[in-house]
């Protein structure tokens, strides 16, 4: 019985010294930030597309999107974007939002705003590619009165 006990205190000393280990290691530093915001900052100039998903109406203007940085008002990783063509509506509710930017390990940069009710009123996402072609796709449901029309918006432009 004293076998028993002793190999059962052994055990359980065992158990409270490997559980007792600081497993809060701290992990090294990955450096400094990218600074992904500053590098796809700037204006993008090419051509709108949008699709009548029920008539499949193809409408194609020229436009921009341009990206700015505000540090004052925004964080790292944080870019203003304004959407512009003159010859179409765009379907957003305002002219300027703000997006999140990373940067990928192939160079590219993917920007998104998975927010309903940011100022274009709708999910939006896009990507730039290291050549500076930037990208960006969108549905929006527009209300004409009492009738109510889904397209699919898509922009592709490259950088000024």
């Amino acid at each position: 019985m004293k076998a028993i006990y002793k190999n059962l205190f052994f055990c359980l000393a065992l158990i409270l010294g490997v559980t007792a280990c600081d497993n809060n290691v701290d992990l090294p530093p990955t450096g400094a930030p990218d600074g992904a915001e500053t590098l796809a900052a700037g204006k993008y100039v090419g051509e709108w597309t949008r699709v009548n998903l029920s008539t499949e109406k193809v409408e194609v203007n020229s436009g921009s999107l341009t990206f700015t940085v505000d540090f004052e008002e925004h964080n790292n990783n944080v870019l203003v974007m304004k959407a512009e063509c003159a010859d179409m509506p765009l379907g957003v509710n305002g002219d300027t939002s703000v997006c999140n930017v990373a940067r990928l390990s192939s160079g590219e940069f993917v920007y998104w705003n998975m927010v309903q009710s940011n100022p274009f009123g709708m999910i939006f996402n896009g990507r730039i590619s290291p050549e500076g072609v930037a990208t960006m796709k969108y549905t929006k449901i527009i209300r004409e009165g009492r009738r109510e029309t889904e397209y699919s918006y898509s922009f592709e432009g490259t950088k000024e």
